[in-house]
C-alpha cells in the first residue's frame, strides 16, 4: 500500500522527505467546462478535496493531491513562528467505535478494517509548522503545482497571549498568504489538539473574523469548525460569522477524545486526549453540514459549506453532498487511499457518459 504519509516516521520526516507515495497515477477524466461546480469566486472541475492534514505540507504534497484528482487542496495549518510537533508517535489507526459520549476512550489498533468504510485513525500532532519564510516558499512552489480547475487553500492558526495579540497573529498570516496567493484562507479555530477550543466563543469569533475579513479584502475566508452543543448554538456563531463577510465553514474538525492502547494505558504519551477521524466521527459531520445547510438557506447567510469527516469511501461524498455540503474533503480516507476522489471522479464520468449517449434503438 502506498501512502502520502508514513505513520512510522515523524511528522519532521514526513514534512521535509515525503510524501512517500509511490503509486500509479491515475488517468483522470477531466469533466467538461460546462460540468465545472463555482466554489466561492472560482470554477472547479469538482468540488472534491482534502482538509487541512498532514499530507499537503509541502510543495511535493501540493502537487500529488493536484495529479490525484483532489480539486480543493486545503494546506495543513500553519503558524507565524516555527512550532514542533508533539512527539512520536502522531497517527495511529483506531477501532471503529461508535461514539456514544466524549468521555470515552478509543483503542488503537495496528491492523486495516476489512471494509474503509469502518476506517478510524486518530492524530495528535498539534498546530505544528515549520520556519516561516520556508513555508511560504513551498506554497508558492505548491501553488504553482496547482491546475486550472483547481483551487488551493491555506489554514492558519493564531496564538497571543491577549485577545488582540491573538487576532493580530491571525491577520499577520492572512495577509501573508494572500501575498503568495493562495485562492482561499482558512482559518482553523477548533483544533483539538491545542489549548482551547476558540470556535464557540461569538464575540471572538466576530471580532476575530471582522478583522481577517477586512485585511483579506477579495480573498475568501473560510472558518474550521467543530461539533456544537445545539444547533441554536451552531446559529448564533454562523450568523456572528456571515454578518462580518465570511464566506464559508469547514466542518467538521477531528474529535478530541481519549486515546488508548489495547492494554488500557494512554497511546500518546502525556497526552490523553488526541484527534478522532474516520468512520466514527461520519454521523457527527453528516449532521454538522445538514444543519448548517439548514441555518445558512433559513437566515440567508449565502454560505459555502465545506463538509468533511469521515469520507472513506467514494460513496460517502454523495451522503455529503446529499446533506447540504458545496464541497467534500477527505483526510483520513485519503490517508490510506490517495485514490479515493479519482474512483469517485471516474465513476462520475462513466454516468455522464450513459447519459450523454444517444439512445440505441433495435430496428423491427
Amino acid at each position: 500500500m502506498s501512502l502520502w504519509y508514513d505513520i512510522k516516521k515523524t511528522y519532521e520526516e514526513n514534512l521535509l522527505e515525503g510524501p512517500f507515495f509511490d503509486g500509479e497515477m491515475p488517468q483522470r477524466i477531466i469533466p467538461p467546462k460546462n460540468e465545472w461546480k463555482k466554489l466561492f469566486d472560482y470554477q472547479v472541475m469538482m468540488p472534491l478535496g482534502v482538509p487541512a492534514c498532514p499530507f499537503v505540507v509541502n510543495a511535493r504534497g501540493a502537487k500529488l493531491a493536484s495529479d490525484l484528482g483532489f480539486d480543493v487542496i486545503t494546506w495543513k495549518t500553519i503558524r507565524s513562528k516555527a512550532t514542533l510537533a508533539k512527539p512520536y508517535p502522531n497517527v495511529a489507526l483506531l477501532r471503529n467505535t461508535p461514539i456514544h459520549t466524549f468521555s470515552q476512550s478509543m483503542i488503537v489498533t495496528e491492523t486495516l478494517p476489512d471494509s474503509f468504510s469502518d476506517l478510524a485513525a486518530t492524530v495528535s500532532i498539534g498546530n505544528a509548522s515549520h520556519e516561516f519564510d520556508w513555508v511560504m516558499s513551498e506554497m508558492e512552489r505548491g501553488l504553482s503545482c496547482v491546475k486550472p480547475g483547481q483551487i488551493l487553500i491555506s489554514s492558519i492558526y493564531g496564538v497571543g497571549e491577549t485577545q488582540d495579540a491573538l487576532i493580530a497573529d491571525f491577520v499577520y498570516l492572512a495577509c501573508r498568504v494572500k501575498e503568495v496567493g493562495v485562492h482561499a484562507v482558512e482559518a482553523n479555530i477548533s483544533c483539538p489538539n491545542v489549548d482551547g477550543l476558540l470556535y464557540k466563543d461569538v464575540n471572538l469569533v466576530s471580532k476575530l473574523c471582522s478583522a481577517l475579513v477586512s485585511a483579506l479584502g477579495t480573498t475568501p475566508l473560510t472558518i474550521k469548525l467543530g461539533i456544537f452543543d445545539s444547533k441554536d448554538e451552531m446559529k448564533e456563531i454562523l450568523t456572528a460569522a456571515a454578518v462580518v463577510g465570511v464566506r464559508g465553514i469547514t466542518g467538521i474538525n477531528a474529535i478530541g477524545l481519549n486515546v488508548i492502547d489495547e492494554k488500557g494505558e494512554q497511546y500518546f504519551k502525556g497526552r490523553p486526549h488526541a484527534g478522532v477521524c474516520g468512520a466514527p466521527i461520519r454521523p457527527y459531520a453528516l449532521q454538522f453540514v445538514r444543519d448548517a445547510r439548514c441555518i445558512s438557506d433559513d437566515e440567508k447567510l449565502d454560505l459555502t459549506i465545506l463538509g468533511c469527516g469521515g469520507i472513506t469511501l467514494p460513496e460517502h461524498i454523495d451522503l455529503f453532498f446529499d446533506a447540504g455540503a458545496d464541497a467534500a474533503l477527505s483526510g483520513s480516507g485519503a490517508l490510506y487511499n490517495p485514490y479515493i476522489m479519482n474512483e469517485y471522479q471516474s465513476r462520475a464520468a462513466h454516468i455522464f457518459q450513459r447519459k450523454s449517449e444517444p439512445a440505441q434503438h433495435k430496428g423491427i
